[in-house]
């Protein structure tokens, strides 16, 4: 491949005996990349990462690998708004 230029390249594997990611349990799977130029790693790259699934319903909410969970956060856009209107108001 020419300097500059980029390719996608896409591998599939399976994960045995792997635990879910939660704030409870947040385990944590290493993943290397390795670029080889004629047999020789010319670089590499680790990067983390968790299994887990996530699924927001409009009726029963957010759930984190099946188990219903609460969403904490506020909607900073919308308060910064309504703030700088009551300043200059």
């Amino acid at each position: 491949m020419e300097a500059g230029k980029s390719q996608v390249i896409e591998a599939t594997t399976k994960a045995k005996s792997s635990s879910l990611w939660s704030p409870e349990n947040p385990a944590l799977y290493t993943v290397r990349t390795e670029v080889k130029v004629g047999g020789k790693v010319v670089d590499t790259y680790d990067t983390e990462f968790g299994f887990r699934y996530f699924e927001m319903t409009t009726d029963k909410g957010a759930y984190l690998n099946g188990e219903k969970i609460k969403l904490k956060g506020v909607c900073m856009e919308y308060e910064e708004r309504r703030i700088r209107r009551s300043c200059y108001s």
